[in-house]
């Protein structure tokens, strides 16, 4: 009792403190579930529609001229609120999620405006998953954020974080959750498939929007009214040729004449340069300092100025130009034409020149998903794509792989007997050029920039210009090679845009007194087989140039490309917009069917019977130091451009008469086909006429059981001998004929070392190894006694294996080799 009256005090206080809390946090929770009682009511709903309502006006300024214009802004986001609103119940937290997705949205159009002039545009979505597997590229674009971005961006992200933790709306009407989300879902929907009334709602004429000027029709009306201008009224698809446009090409400009097979087929070799402009076409910049390589062929060779379809940027859309010879400025509207056009095989250069014989190749030093050039190459006709992994780390130059490594790589793809057209593109020279990008201090200290401009309009014109003397000396190099190559050859270069310099442009004046924009690139074609200096001077589009090339390399005649050039011929008769007209038309009629893949199939014949072929079998070494050899011997000559291939890999034909072929595989390729035992076709490939004739089946052996060696012990370089002849225990003379028909020596075996020959006593014999055998033929002069004579192998490396030995029965010189005893008795 004692204890109890003195705990007592304690204890009455502890149980007032714990009331005390108790009463507090009831207290506290109370007011929570007020507040947020209230966030859940009504008033959130409208509190955050009017947010998402004043997202174009707060980030974009878009609405501010009309409430039409601000309704035709708005109502993307709304959409897009309401259906986040279906999937959480959370008005305030689907608001915050619009907002922050607005800000990255509004944030990627600002980037986009100041890169490449152009805001977003519905064919940005198709490029949307190469920013999420090649990122780097654009991550060097985005700039720190100044601090009303950095706070907004925060904000977003704390609200996004408290609105989550508020309570969801009641549970009946989960109903109604589900009702708005499909109804909102559906209001998306119609708008993808263009039903109305959105077209109506979006209509050019009652916004008054430009259409075709994006960057001015995205600031007068708002980037998302833009956007969906656009959305609403174009499609990302060529327009079909007229009915008839072929007849009436015909009738307008005369039958067009046959198609001869040409009389040389030369090498052709494009390269499409990264960002590659004319500095002399800025104020107070000279064009020698830092192109000095393009002036001088520009003296020699045929060049000039090319159009081409964007500035800035969007490389593909000068790809696809050249490549297929349509004008992409009949279509402004397709952005990306390797995403929105290429979807099926279609009619291009490379398809063009498959049919004439070339192997057609692609280079890129990039990552080959980018702009989906993996995809789109074959369907354009390319029948290889090499792309980064064929280049080394220490490649690079700056940010991308140097032009001089590009060059490399563009020399060893043409050490090939078979005519090839190589496209590439190169990528040093590309955006952007800031003070992060590694460029060598005494690169830039060489370049002296005249006293004009502020220092941000300077330094990235520097960096630009570096990297433009590099590409121009990389053009040199690689011209020099070509006038030095015996094979004739001709090599085009051109750039493929003007810089995204927009600091620099904006500063820095043209001598023509016109924008940027409308500034052209040089082009220039060398070819080896000119010796006199012939400047022929050109100006034309990038839709013009294939035709060009095409009729310089004496091909004018392929389809297509012969009309581009009948039509450039006649512009002193036709007008500009009558040329495009005609031009266009006849590109869309030529794209719009599928090339014939079957003309460039394989055709499976006989044309010639093969009297002998071998090696017909070899024992695996996948550590092989040199390359497997076939042969082929035909009862009638085939055409030089037959070839020898194993599976998939030509041979490198290394010995031709008109009858007879030996071909060597690569030594990569040779330790891959050695690595297992297996089967593998030998084929002969007549590449100009595209047929193939089976020959036989090479089989790789399992390695045999080494002997020999030290003593006749350990592994040595031979394999088991099975049988050789003449056989020592044959008492009959008779006439002796090795396995393959003819008469001497011979020994079977698993494998032969490199090098190794049949030995008659002392004397080495001239020795033919055939897959498990190897024959010898023995001179009638060295038979001219009865003796006994050792017969052995012995290798390059001069091991010997003992065979055993033979009789030699003659009383005159030996013409008859016998089993076991060799030549003739006398009788």
């Amino acid at each position: 009792m004692k204890m109890k009256s003195v705990n007592a005090p304690v204890e009455s206080s502890g149980h007032r403190a714990r009331i005390s809390r108790l009463s507090e946090r009831v207290h506290t929770t109370a007011l929570s579930q007020s507040v947020r009682s209230w966030l859940n009511s009504r008033w959130s709903l409208l509190l955050a529609g009017v947010a998402c309502g004043l997202i174009p006006l707060l980030l974009d300024g878009g609405g501010r001229d009309s409430v039409r214009l601000w309704l035709a802004n708005a109502l993307p986001w709304l959409l897009l609120w309401l259906c986040a609103l279906g999937l959480t119940r959370r008005p305030l937290f689907a608001a915050s999620l619009t907002w922050l997705l607005a800000a990255v949205v509004y944030q990627v159009n600002q980037i986009k405006l100041r890169e490449l002039g152009l805001p977003l545009v519905p064919s940005d979505v198709l490029v949307f998953d190469q920013m999420l597997s090649s990122p780097a590229l654009y991550w060097r674009y985005l700039r720190l954020p100044s601090l009303p971005q950095l706070l907004l961006l925060l904000l977003l992200i704390e609200s996004c974080r408290r609105s989550w933790r508020l309570r969801p709306l009641c549970r009946p009407l989960r109903f109604a959750q589900a009702l708005l989300f499909v109804l909102a879902g559906g209001v998306l929907l119609s708008v993808q498939q263009r039903w109305a009334p959105w077209p109506q709602i979006y209509d050019q004429e009652d916004l008054r929007i430009s259409f075709w000027h994006a960057a001015a029709g995205a600031e007068q009306a708002g980037m998302a009214a833009h956007f969906m201008l656009l959305q609403q009224n174009t499609r990302s698809t060529l327009p079909p040729a007229l009915p008839g446009i072929e007849d009436a090409y015909v009738e307008r400009f005369g039958p067009r004449p046959p198609m001869p097979m040409p009389s040389e087929r030369v090498d052709l070799i494009v390269v499409q340069s990264e960002s590659f402009f004319d500095p002399g076409d800025l104020v107070d910049l000279d064009s020698e300092r830092y192109i000095p390589n393009l002036r001088a062929l520009s003296e020699r060779f045929p060049h000039g100025r090319l159009r081409v379809p964007t500035f800035g940027g969007l490389t593909t859309r000068t790809e696809f130009e050249f490549l297929t010879g349509y004008p992409l400025m009949v279509v402004p509207e397709i952005q990306y034409p390797f995403q929105g056009l290429v979807h099926r095989p279609m009619y291009a250069v490379p398809w063009a020149l498959r049919e004439l014989g070339y192997q057609t190749r692609a280079l890129h030093p990039y990552d080959p998903n980018f702009y989906g050039r993996k995809r789109v190459y074959p369907l354009l006709g390319f029948q290889a794509f090499h792309s980064i992994g064929d280049f080394r780390l220490d490649e690079y130059h700056g940010y991308y792989v140097s032009d001089h490594a590009l060059n490399r790589r563009i020399i060893e793809l043409l050490d090939s007997p078979v005519p090839t057209f190589l496209f590439a593109v190169s990528i040093e020279n590309h955006g952007p050029w800031d003070e992060l990008r590694p460029v060598p201090a005494a690169e830039l200290a060489q370049i002296n920039l005249p006293a004009r401009g502020s220092e941000a309009a300077r330094a990235p014109l520097a960096q630009f210009l570096v990297h433009l003397r590099r590409t121009d000396q990389a053009l040199g190099e690689l011209a020099d090679w070509v006038m030095q190559r015996e094979r004739p050859t001709v090599l085009l270069f051109y750039g493929d845009h003007l810089p995204n310099l927009v600091s620099t442009f904006a500063e820095w004046p043209t001598r023509d007194g016109q924008s940027v924009a409308r500034q052209t690139v040089p082009w220039v074609l060398v070819d080896n087989r000119m010796r006199e200096p012939a400047p022929q001077r050109i100006d034309l589009s990038s839709s013009e140039l294939a035709a060009v090339l095409l009729q310089h390399a004496g091909l004018e005649a392929l389809p297509l490309f012969a009309d581009i050039t009948r039509l450039r011929n006649a512009e002193p008769a036709l007008s500009q917009d009558e040329r495009i007209h005609w031009h266009s038309q006849l590109a869309a009629a030529q794209l719009e069917s599928e090339p014939d893949l079957s003309a460039w199939q394989l055709r499976d014949v006989t044309f010639a019977e093969v009297e002998k072929w071998g090696p017909q079998s070899q024992e695996q070494h996948p550590d092989a130091t040199e390359g497997v050899a076939v042969y082929v011997d035909l009862d009638q000559p085939v055409s030089e451009e037959t070839v020898l291939m194993i599976n998939q890999n030509r041979l490198e034909i290394a010995e031709r008469t008109e009858r007879h072929l030996v071909g060597i595989l690569d030594l990569a390729s040779s330790r891959t086909l050695l690595a297992e035992p297996g089967q593998h076709q030998v084929y002969l490939l007549d590449r100009m006429q595209r047929q193939r004739q089976w020959v036989g089946e090479l089989t790789v052996r399992p390695r045999g059981r080494r002997v020999g060696g030290l003593l006749g012990l350990g592994a040595g370089p031979f394999c088991a001998i099975s049988a050789w002849g003449p056989e020592q225990s044959a008492l009959e003379p008779v006439a002796n004929r090795q396995p393959d028909g003819q008469m001497g020596l011979w020994a079977r075996s698993e494998c032969f070392p490199a090098g190794a020959r049949l030995r008659f006593d002392d004397r080495l014999l001239e020795t033919a190894l055939d897959g498990e055998l190897a024959t010898a033929l023995i001179p009638p002069e060295w038979l001219s006694a009865s003796t006994q004579r050792r017969v052995a192998l012995v290798s390059s490396e001069g091991e010997v294996m003992p065979l055993g030995q033979i009789e030699v029965l003659a009383s005159k010189p030996a013409t008859v080799l016998g089993s076991g005893a060799i030549g003739e008795p006398s009788h």
